[in-house]
Order: C-alpha cells, then structure tokens, then sequence
C-alpha cells in the first residue's frame, strides 16, 4: 500500500521572498495523513541563493514566509504563499558549497486537469472519522455524503464529507452555500462523536478541473463519552442536514461549543472545566444580555448609585485613613456590578425553558455541586471532595455533559435516541416535557 494519497510530483517553478526570486525543482506530495511533504533539490550557495540565507538567518518570534510555486508534466499546478524553511541542510567542501533547505507550509494548492463529468463538487476529507455505514441525503444544495471506516488509523485520513450537483449553477456562488452547510453538518457530526473531525484535504470539481487545498491539521482526540455510536448515525446526521436548511433552528457558536465538548484533557478536572465551558458558552451565545440581567439597566443604574451614595457615609466608620475609604468605594462599586446578573442556575433554567429543554433526572442540587467544583478547581487549581460528598469529579462531569446534550440536541430538533453516561452507559430517547 502507497503512503501517498497524491504523487509526490516533480515539479519546476521558483522559490520567492519579495522582490527577489530564483528557479527551483522541487518535489510535492499528500501523504495519507493530509500532509504536504515538499522536498527541495539541492542548491549551491551563489548571490542568487543568499536571499533564502539571509531569511533564514533573521531573528525574531515567526518564520518569514516564502512563496513557492511549479507545473509538472499533466499541466499540475502546485502553490503556496506561506511556506517556511525551517533548516538550510548546508553541506561545505573545498570545491563548493550546498544548500538544500528543509521546508514546510500551512496551506498549499495544486491543481490539475480531469475528465469533465457534469458536475461540480466539494470533498472534505477527514480525520478519525469512525463510521459503521455511508450516510447520505439529497439536499437543494446537492447530494450531501459521509462515509468512514470502523476502525480508523490515527493520524490517516479515514472519512469524507462530500456534496455534488450538476453543474449549471456558477461554481463559487453555490460553493458558498455548500461550504456552510458542510461545515454546519461536521460541527454536528463532530458533537456526535465527541471528538472534532478535522479537515487537513478539500477537494474542488469544476469544469474540468480538480483543484486540491491542503492544510496542516492534526487528528484531535477524543473524550471517549460520546452521545452516539459509531455503529448507527443515520438519524442524526440525518438531523444535522435537516437543522441547517431549517430556519427556526437559530442557536447560535455551535462550533465553538462543540469545540470545547470535543476537547480531551489529561486531568479530569480539565474535563469539567471544559464542559462548564461549553454551558456557559451555550448560555452567554443564546440568552440577551437584558435576559442575563435581573433588573433593567437603567433601573439598576438607579440602584447601584443608591448602593454607592450609602458605601460613601458607611466608610467614613470603618475605615481610618481617606486612601483606604476611596479604595473601598471603588471595590464596592466594582462588586456591585455582579450583583445585577443572574445565576448559572437562573440562567439555566431560562435556556431550557426558552428551548424546551427537559431537565428531568438532572436536579439543582447536582448543577450547583457541579459548579462549585468547578470553581474551586479554578481557584485553587486542585480539586479535594467534602468529607460529606456522595458524588465525585467524575459524576459532576457526567451531569455537566448530559445537560449540554440535551440543550445541543433539543435547538438542532433532534427526536432519537442518544447515549447517556448520567445512570450508567444506556441508550435512551430525548426525554419530553410533560404539559400540565
């Protein structure tokens, strides 16, 4: 089996930083893992390479950036605008002196002649993607599909996220719309996993043409508490698709929390750190600031100053000198500030009344317990259970995570089952609100 998913290809082209340029062979392929592996032909060390030298040998935080660009044989097209030499492989003798730099980039293009089919395309390929069975729905977009392998390799592209349609429609007008949605679809499938599916390969089909971006990513990790099963992800990817062409589902940094949700941590207080993240974040996106608020604005403005002007005369007794009598009116009035927003526990149950969000098995008591544990971790960067404690990290975490799910899966509509780890490892169907 090749190592290779393209070439390497030999290509001729030049190497240039600025105003100055010089003309090179060089060699470029995409490993399976999606990384761009470029290897330079060696070069004597002349005027005309002391450019690559000089930048090189430049101090400071970042790499100057070259750019590089061939063409093969096959009309292949190879780019990039960011490359970065990372070492200059001298070699010196009595004769001549080499160079042959080693050299990596961030985003790199190549493109490439192909038979014309009639279609045009978009293919993500992904990174640990565990799958059991092709997934697929017909979209006004195009022919949305995904497909993975049981078992994965890590570090090798094991998955692709795909859309295709006829051609007819200008390709970057409807390549905008498809990028949405397939990105919208991964942010979701993502979550179903527990892990961020990343996207080192995007595929272009257009007119005859193939062009191929590839990006430095890395396979992330996984929390390994994953709400659906990889054997069985029809319904909701099926709900993934069905979510974004639906203009009522409006949550809104859905990426951002699953990135979050998906994090793994080494120490499981990280883990409840993360997760409290994701329901703040999930709170502080889709609640108004005036529903983050206890009193109107104006109306605590009022407040606050009342709050002050009797901080002001208080002061003056229990505070000797006027320094310390100003430091204080200023802390107080800093604090008072806080005193205007809602609780987690408050804010919480406004989301999931907004969202329709059943907190059933899920009690105050275990959300504020989850919280303070949080919060000691936070500032004490240690977490010790209280001698009266009947649940530890690793439950706090379970409630964290489970209230999350149920938040993520009620505003995408979905109406399936789901894993849930909150009373051991079961399958069970979103739980309802009963009307009274």
């Amino acid at each position: 089996m090749s190592d290779w998913r393209y070439g390497p290809i030999d290509f001729s082209g030049n190497l240039c930083f600025e105003h100055d340029s010089i003309n090179v062979r060089f060699s470029a392929g995409i490993n399976l893992g999606g990384n761009v592996i470029i290897k330079l032909q060696r070069m004597d060390r002349t005027p005309a390479t002391k450019f690559i030298i000089v930048q090189h040998d430049v101090g400071g935080t970042r790499f100057p950036q070259f750019s590089l660009s061939g063409e093969a044989e096959g009309e292949v097209k190879f780019f990039t605008d960011n490359l970065i030499i990372t070492s200059m492989g001298n070699e010196f003798s009595d004769m001549h002196s080499t160079i042959c730099p080693v050299v990596s980039c961030s985003h790199s293009t190549f493109t490439m002649p192909q038979a014309q089919t009639g279609k045009i395309g978009i293919k993500w390929l992904l990174l640990g993607f565990e799958n059991f069975r092709p997934l697929s729905k017909e979209t006004e977009v195009g022919m949305l599909q995904m497909a993975g392998t049981y078992e994965p390799v890590p570090g090798v592209m094991s998955g692709a996220l795909s859309i295709f349609k006829d051609a007819g429609e200008p390709f970057f007008d409807w390549k905008e719309k498809a990028d949405k949605l397939l990105g919208w679809v991964n942010t979701v499938m993502s979550f179903a996993a527990a892990k961020m599916l990343t996207v080192p390969i995007i595929e272009l089909v257009q007119d005859g043409k193939l062009v191929i971006e590839a990006y430095a990513q890395s396979e992330r990790g996984t929390t390994g508490l994953r709400p659906f099963a990889a054997i069985n992800q029809v319904a909701i990817f099926d709900c993934a698709v069905n979510s974004f062409l639906d203009a009522d589902v409006t949550i809104k940094n859905l990426d951002y929390a699953v990135e979050w949700f998906s994090m793994k941590a080494v120490h499981a207080e990280s883990n409840l750190i993360f997760a409290m993240t994701v329901l703040e974040n999930l709170l502080d996106s889709n609640l108004s600031n005036g529903e983050k608020e206890i009193l109107q604005k104006g109306k605590f403005k009022e407040l606050k100053k009342k709050l002050n002007d009797v901080v002001e005369v208080e002061v003056l007794h229990l505070y000797e000198t006027t320094e310390q009598q100003q430091i204080a009116i200023v802390d107080y009035s800093d604090k008072f500030i806080d005193l205007n927003r809602k609780t987690l526990m408050q804010k919480i149950r406004l989301l999931a009344e907004k969202w329709n969000v059943s907190l059933d098995g899920i009690s105050e008591l275990q959300i504020t317990a989850a919280k303070s544990a949080r919060d000691k971790i936070v500032h004490r960067g240690r977490y010790t259970a209280p001698a009266e404690a009947t649940h530890d990290l690793h439950d706090h975490l379970l409630v964290m995570r489970e209230l999350i799910v149920r938040f993520i899966l009620t505003a995408i509509k979905y109406d399936g089952n789901y894993f849930t780890f909150i009373d051991g490892y079961i399958e069970r169907a979103m739980p309802k609100i009963v009307s009274k």
